[in-house]
């Protein structure tokens, strides 16, 4: 007699009990149309489903995988998700069901790989493989969240200390992982050099090239946006009026490792902002102000405490840039009154359409604005665990793309 596995599934992973007729390649392509997340369930099917995921890096894609990949460009994206605090649980909002939902785990990592401070893009998640000899002399991993495949990466040209990470993907087979390495020892008053690691994920090698800035580029993810392999990030101003008129902003090709720093031109807010931060949405290259409620004359530390920890709601002005005249025009301003409750934070973050404003709050509001309809709403919050909440009151969430390529090797 032929023993089955649970569902109607052979123990060698072809159909079986309540489906005989159907062959393995009629079946591969039946669960290859389904969406995610439910299509990653049929890894439990059978040992041998289990191996159609894993990827082979020497060997390419399988049949099913190329199918897989053919059709996941149709798969949602998840925006915002969020690293559950103390666990290793990916939770997210799905727009279709509006509602948050378990996306992913990071249980299979080794223990020495940290879950904590993570940079993502699509399905890939790139963090530190923590160091028992050196607090700064950190490596680096990355892994695919949906094959379950990590890969420490190679020993950085800089070692001495780590600073901001960006994870990039370089077409359909590939990503970049960007670290700007501060050295302490070539600060001046008025300016930071830092060493722009590159590192490739085809040749499996670094590169790298001196970047100096202004001390107010904090050069960190959220302030970034990657666009036909140029990483552009923008100068997170001080603390205080943005009455210049002025912005600084960083290009660096990852390709030939050329940068430019420039300044962008913008109509004078005279208001007090928390932040100014860089995203791509819609096509376009999007800078975000936020702005504090009520016109200062004075900014003192009282009124950043108050800003920077407090209830009240911010405002958000929304601008556009222009690449060839290098000016910002203001495209929105909100939220509007009552949408939001509790102050938004200053971390956007985007799936491609809406622009999601997290609260300082695990139960604060989610707003979100759609940049091509101009419209503004909010979310459903998750507040049950503090999901996504970081020190400093930082709202740490991404945007998880698992459509982007899902079985894309590391």
């Amino acid at each position: 007699m032929e023993r089955h596995g649970r569902r109607g599934w052979s123990e060698d992973g072809s159909a079986g009990g309540t489906c005989p007729s159907l062959s393995e390649d009629l079946v591969e392509k039946i669960i290859s149309m389904m969406p995610f997340p439910s299509i990653f369930k049929a890894r439990v099917l059978s040992k041998a489903w289990a191996l159609k995921y894993q990827g082979k890096e020497d060997l390419g894609l399988s049949p099913f995988q190329e199918q897989v990949h053919a059709l996941s460009s149709r798969w949602e994206t998840f925006c915002p998700a969020v690293l559950k605090k103390d666990t290793s649980e990916v939770i997210a909002y799905c727009p279709s069901s509006n509602c948050w939902q378990k996306m992913a785990s990071l249980a299979y990592v080794p223990g020495d790989f940290s879950t904590q401070d993570l940079i993502t893009e699509g399905s890939l998640i790139c963090g530190f493989v923590v160091s028992e000899s050196s607090k700064h002399e950190h490596n680096l991993y990355v892994t695919n969240v949906l094959t379950k495949a990590y890969r420490v990466l190679p020993v950085r040209p800089n070692m001495t200390y780590i600073g901001c990470r960006h994870l990039l993907h370089r077409g359909s087979d590939g990503y970049t992982v960007v670290v700007f390495s501060l050295d302490p020892h070539f600060r001046t008053i008025d300016e930071y050099i830092f060493d722009a690691q590159v590192y490739d994920s085809k040749t499996r090698a670094w590169k790298t090239t001196k970047v100096t800035v202004e001390n107010d580029f904090y050069m960190s993810p959220q302030c970034s946006a990657y666009v036909n392999d140029t990483l552009y990030i923008l100068s997170r101003h001080t603390l205080g009026v943005l009455t210049s008129g002025q912005i600084g902003m960083l290009a660096l090709n990852v390709q030939d490792m050329k940068w430019e720093r420039y300044t962008l031109s913008f109509p004078p807010l005279n208001r007090p902002c928390t932040s100014v931060t860089l995203v791509l949405c819609a096509g376009q290259i999007l800078v975000v102000v936020s702005l504090a409620v009520e016109p200062r004359s004075e900014w003192d530390d009282y009124d950043v405490m108050r800003l920077c920890y407090g209830n009240a709601q911010e405002s958000l002005v929304v601008m556009r840039i222009n690449p060839e005249t290098r000016r910002l025009s203001v495209v929105a301003q909100g939220p509007p009154e009552g949408l939001c409750n509790g102050a938004v934070h200053n971390n956007p973050v985007t799936d491609g359409t809406y622009i999601y404003f997290g609260a300082k709050t695990s139960g604060g509001s989610v707003v979100a604005y759609n940049v091509e309809k101009d419209e503004w709403s909010k979310i459903p919050s998750f507040s049950r665990g503090g999901s996504g909440m970081n020190w400093g009151f930082q709202w740490s969430a991404f945007s998880f793309r698992p459509g982007l390529n899902p079985f894309l090797p590391v």
